[in-house]
């Protein structure tokens, strides 16, 4: 329920255990590393690629997959438990049982591996491949603290290497989701009102700028089918549901911006859209219904957009801000006193 602010009464609030929204939509994590290695192994020990005798090591394996060694070691250990391999003399594994006829060079293990069939294991553990999936592990967490992240935590959780992890980590530093202590920690949060309040002081600055360059090359159909987003809502809000409302702000604050043709405008402004975090959160975890009168901004935006009332529809887009921001700000009121929840196993709660 709305105080009179347009903000959140906390103490009218159903609340329900916590928990860390999953966005639909966000790719599944793909096999670990060790069981695709596992099963590459495997298949060339059954072709006889790999002959009794062999001896291979986890290094040379690790520098052709370009991974860590620790998925290596892992598939390694594993083939040992089925009895393909047994431990070396001194060290890696010799395939099969008896003994040793030599360590094979890792020209002779990419002959093996890239002859026919290129492992692809290493081009698939990139950062691209992890940094939705950390993106929302972060985003979440921010509003309840301050967490660190565990580098050897998160590549164990991904499977993926320490140089894939950092670039994804590094990525979301210049997005303003992390940033480095003075001990070269990874740290995530904490969200506070200062930080809710500029950012939406950015915004207010740039969305008009950037919504009134990108008005005009909108078609009408995709502004048509926003505003109908908009009526399914408000015509039954029993029913609307939490993603309902975050495409919806999704194609006011992003999709009809996209026209725009500064590229560092809209990027300044991407960097700014960490408040919805609170809104998500928020509506996944309390009995509250879609606000109505965000979602009647939406809709006079949006007419006035199918007007060609560009100019009416900025000013309400920044009084619609100007609500947002004050609405946003009683939501983390109310998460600020909350119990931290459950996050990924690889974020350590700090303060």
């Amino acid at each position: 329920m709305q105080s009179k602010d347009g903000g959140m009464d906390a103490g009218q609030l159903t609340v329900r255990s916590i928990v860390v929204p999953k966005e639909p939509g966000v790719p599944k994590k793909s096999p670990p590393l060790y069981l695709s290695i596992h099963a590459q192994i495997s298949e060339k020990i059954a072709r006889g690629a790999l002959r009794k005798g062999d001896v291979i090591k986890e290094g040379p394996l690790a520098s052709i997959f370009g991974v860590s060694r620790a998925p290596v070691r892992r598939a390694l250990h594993m083939l040992s438990d089925e009895d393909l391999l047994q431990p070396a003399n001194g060290q890696g594994f010799v395939v099969g049982r008896g003994d040793e006829e030599g360590t094979l060079t890792q020209t002779q293990l990419e002959e093996v591996f890239q002859n026919g069939s290129e492992a692809k294991v290493g081009r698939e553990a990139t950062w691209e491949s992890i940094y939705d999936s950390v993106l929302l592990d972060v985003t979440n967490c921010l509003p309840f603290g301050t967490f660190r992240i565990s580098e050897a935590a998160a590549c164990e959780h991904f499977s993926v290497s320490r140089t894939a992890l950092r670039e994804g980590l590094r990525k979301l530093q210049d997005n303003g989701f992390l940033e480095k202590s003075n001990r070269s920690h990874w740290i995530a949060g904490p969200l506070t009102a200062r930080d809710v309040h500029e950012a939406f002081e950015v915004r207010s600055l740039l969305e008009p700028a950037a919504f009134r360059q990108s008005a005009a090359l909108i078609d009408k159909a995709t502004v048509q089918s926003m505003r109908q987003q908009v009526s399914d809502a408000m015509s039954d809000l029993e029913t609307a549901t939490a993603e309902d409302v975050e495409g919806i702000e999704d194609d006011l604050h992003r999709e009809l911006l996209k026209k725009c043709s500064n590229a560092r405008l809209i990027d300044a402004i991407e960097r700014n859209q960490f408040p919805f975090i609170v809104n998500r959160i928020f509506r996944r975890n309390f009995g509250v219904k879609p606000d109505q009168s965000a979602l009647e901004d939406h809709a006079q935006i949006l007419d006035q957009l199918l007007k060609n009332q560009t100019d009416v529809a900025c000013t309400m887009l920044e009084a619609h801000l100007e609500s947002a921001e004050k609405n946003t700000l009683a939501k983390l009121r109310v998460l600020s006193i909350l119990p931290k929840p459950t996050t990924a196993p690889y974020l350590i709660s700090i303060h």
